[in-house]
């Protein structure tokens, strides 16, 4: 377990110095579209501190509601 929280730790020094080099800019949904299919087509090859780590970098609120059985995501707030 320390080992992993070891490695949780190094990559999000790693994220933290990438951030501090992003530039405030808009960005356009044809960038999100992009990120978000370059996300899913890399997804299954990260290993899960760092699908923890991207979900935690990019993501600040998720709402979910229970209806019933199922769950509904009304919203998601990105950082």
């Amino acid at each position: 377990m320390d080992e992993a929280k070891k490695e949780e730790d190094e990559i999000n020094d790693k994220l933290d110095l990438v951030k501090d080099e992003i530039k405030e800019e808009p960005v356009n949904k044809n960038e999100i579209y992009t990120t978000l299919k370059e996300i899913e087509k890399n997804w299954s090859h990260l290993k899960k501190a760092e699908k923890k780590n991207l979900v935690n970098s990019i993501i600040k609120e998720v709402q979910v509601e229970r209806i019933g059985n199922a769950l509904r995501v009304p919203s998601v707030t990105f950082k």
